[in-house]
């Protein structure tokens, strides 16, 4: 047996754990499925989380699974009743038998069959805490396109660009426990509050920066590329308690990251100027500028921000962040 066997043979012991709330996805769910069956390592754990369906999702699910299960592919079942994803997802990783785990949306797929193996690897070989990797976003067979990647430990690009979106990493379980879990009173950017609160604590990041191991499906009734509008309240929620979560750490940096995480008001203000929410985008303004002090400079360049997010420019976050824009003082604390 060569040494690059062995190595393998070895790496290849250790349960991985892929966790999935399901709701209303029997359209989708077994591409999801049959991508998760497909993968070259072993052993491996699906954990499925029914979170109140109304359709034929599970079922499909169990049928499609039933000549798959074995004694190193094992798939568990469970229900949660509290509604959303994060009470679902937490309920799937007491479930967890694995060392290591990662999240996937019921309608996304595992991109290449060596996916899981890729990233095991990768925790062996550097002993981190996190395995970050790309993910593209899936339109259709034919079309597809990467996700912006900021392949840093950078509390701000997270804040920025939710590079640890829900499918884009796996994390070892112990360093999980860590973090407290998904926060079951989030709705939206569930995937951006629990990045922030692991960056929080300073993991060991690897990155896998070739191809993408994931696609994360997008149409009508997927979350991603779904508008903001119709969420603002849970949206500036989100916002709310990730700001208080900045202030409860230990950081040295608070105020920065606060002001940071400040910043993407206006940048949804525009979104919502741009969905036709007036009404909305100016009390987003608003609640803005209560909680930050701005010269009579920063105020005009987040106005021009502000308008240039909203005939559907890019980048704007980026430029907010190098303004320095300091908090109010109820807010520094």
């Amino acid at each position: 047996m060569s040494k690059e066997h062995e190595k393998r043979e070895q790496v290849m012991s250790k349960m991985f754990s892929i966790v999935i709330p399901v709701h209303n996805r029997e359209k989708y769910i077994k591409d999801t499925l049959r991508s998760v069956v497909g993968q070259d390592y072993r052993p491996l754990q699906l954990i499925l989380v029914d979170n109140n369906s109304a359709d034929n999702s599970m079922q499909r699910a169990k049928q499609y699974l039933s000549s798959y299960e074995s004694a190193d592919f094992k798939v568990t079942y469970a229900q949660e009743q509290k509604e959303g994803a994060c009470a679902a997802r937490n309920k799937g990783v007491t479930l967890s038998d694995a060392p290591y785990m990662m999240f996937l949306d019921d309608d996304d797929m595992l991109s290449t069959y060596t996916s899981i193996s890729q990233i095991v690897e990768r925790f062996e070989e550097s002993e981190a805490d996190i395995v970050g990797f790309k993910a593209q976003l899936y339109y259709s067979y034919k079309k597809k396109k990467i996700r912006h990647y900021s392949f840093t430990n950078d509390i701000k690009e997270q804040v920025l660009h939710c590079m640890l979106s829900t499918q884009c990493y796996a994390i070892k379980r112990e360093f999980y426990e860590r973090t407290g879990g998904w926060d079951e009173r989030i709705k939206r950017w569930q995937d951006w509050n629990l990045g922030i609160r692991i960056m929080l604590l300073n993991p060991k990041i690897e990155w896998i920066k070739e191809k993408p191991l994931v696609n994360i499906r997008v149409h009508a009734k997927s979350i991603t590329g779904n508008g903001y509008l119709h969420s603002a309240e849970q949206l500036h929620q989100t916002i709310m308690l990730t700001v208080d979560a900045v202030k409860n750490s230990g950081a040295e940096n608070r105020p920065e990251v606060i002001s940071a995480i400040y910043a993407r008001i206006p940048i949804l203000a525009a979104h919502y100027l741009r969905e036709g929410g007036i009404k909305v985008s100016r009390q987003a303004l608003k609640l803005y500028k209560s909680k930050v002090q701005l010269s009579l400079m920063q105020r005009v360049v987040v106005k021009l921000l502000y308008l240039y997010t909203a005939i559907g420019g890019r980048g704007a976050g980026r430029v907010l962040n190098k303004l320095k824009i300091e908090l109010n003082e109820t807010d520094e604390k």
